[in-house]
């Protein structure tokens, strides 16, 4: 019994984690800086956990679904696509920072978090082959 509650809680977790990314790729459609792919790749992974029923959705969503099919079928990005994703993260911490003015030590917090997800775009994402001109995104 108390095994079948922690597999609950834990699914409904990454059910409700799921909804937050996917909510953040909604607004990523709409608002410049903020990435779509990375959290619906996100959702994708949490749903796939949690509710089978939501990742199928996800899938076969018209707005979704395509980028994630392809995230699928080819795990990589072209260097220029990478190239792009590290200088919206720069350009997004810096309009953060500049707007925002935070204190010191949550500004150093943004920067670090940014530079670690610039370095995971660059060193942990396969570039994809034959794409070292530019090639899609």
């Amino acid at each position: 019994m108390r095994h079948q509650l922690g597999d609950r809680l834990r699914r409904y977790l990454l059910m409700a984690f799921g909804v937050l990314c996917l909510s953040l790729g909604a607004i990523g459609v709409v608002v410049p800086g903020l990435p779509t792919t990375v959290f619906v790749i996100l959702a994708a992974w949490a749903f796939v956990r949690s509710c089978p029923v939501l990742h199928r959705w996800l899938l076969e969503n018209r707005l979704f679904g395509p980028r994630l099919r392809a995230w699928y079928e080819d795990p990589t990005l072209p260097r220029v696509g990478k190239l792009l994703i590290i200088a919206a993260i720069a350009t997004s911490i810096t309009i953060s920072i500049t707007l925002a003015r935070p204190p010191t030590l949550l500004a150093l917090a943004g920067l670090t978090l940014a530079g670690i997800g610039a370095w995971w775009v660059w060193f942990k994402i396969p570039t994809r082959a034959g794409t070292a001109s530019g090639g899609d995104y």
